[in-house]
């Protein structure tokens, strides 16, 4: 379901996603840091103004409220969303918290995406289906497994439906061999079970550079994908608006000061 709160005011604008880092306030809440640029700038000749809209109250994802910005130049809001999560999502695409740090834990490779989006994928390739009934209840049902499976291995690119061009353009965001994606949608092509779908999910998590900020790359992935807008990152230290993962993509900074 579209995203109401951030839709631009313009009929014939896309919505927009933008990322930055969540740091504790004085009050015990937590806020972003201070965006100086949208990701509508460039749009005109304009640069962006921009003003505080309203906060977004969560109950999934990112279990806090987030921050809505308008852009008063160019007439647009947009949500802004802490690292490691994307819109539409009820879990993270990637492990790191709200400021952006990675989480450590004992766990490496494609197990370290456990507790975000791709569990349920990661549940198949263990052969752990979730509950088809259950008369205690269950938030972990079959039918919700199965959609998130495939839309993990869109997002990874392995889905047997992508064309060559938009899993190349995944392999590009993600920062892995586009050889390893062709060859494990190949091996999704037929008849196979959920267990064979999620092995091939956990091959590209376990592929990714943990050197490089994943939920980047994951973002960027799911854009090429068709799963979400273009996403855009505040990088605080540079005041720049970052565009890209892989390659490194264009930035821009915030206004000069009058």
């Amino acid at each position: 379901m579209a995203d109401r709160g951030c839709h631009p005011e313009r009929e014939d604008a896309r919505p927009l996603f933008i990322t930055s880092a969540y740091r504790l306030a004085a009050d015990g809440s937590l806020v972003p840091d201070r965006v100086a640029v949208g990701p509508c700038d460039g749009h005109s000749a304009r640069r962006c103004q921009l003003k505080g809209h309203s906060w977004r109250p969560r109950s999934t994802g990112p279990r806090f409220p987030l921050r809505v910005l308008e852009c008063k130049s160019h007439r647009r809001r947009f949500t802004v969303y802490p690292p490691g999560h994307a819109p539409y999502q009820r879990a993270a695409i990637a492990p790191v918290a709200s400021d952006g740090a990675v989480v450590h834990g004992c766990s490496e490779g494609a197990d370290a995406f456990r507790g975000t989006v791709f569990t349920a994928a990661l549940d198949a390739a263990q052969g752990c289906a979730w509950a088809r009934s259950s008369p205690g209840g269950s938030d972990r049902w079959w039918s919700t497994q199965w959609r998130r499976i495939h839309r993990a291995m869109r997002l990874c690119g392995v889905e047997p439906s992508l064309t060559a061009r938009e899993r190349e353009a995944i392999a590009d965001a993600l920062g892995v061999d586009g050889l390893l994606l062709h060859e494990q949608a190949r091996g999704l092509e037929g008849v196979v079970g959920y267990r064979h779908r999620g092995t091939a999910v956990q091959a590209v998590l376990a592929a990714l550079d943990a050197r490089f900020p994943r939920e980047d790359a994951i973002a960027e992935a799911g854009f090429r994908a068709g799963l979400w807008a273009a996403p855009a990152r505040w990088d605080q230290t540079a005041r720049v608006l970052r565009r890209r993962a892989y390659p490194a993509g264009d930035t821009r900074g915030p206004p000069s000061p009058e």
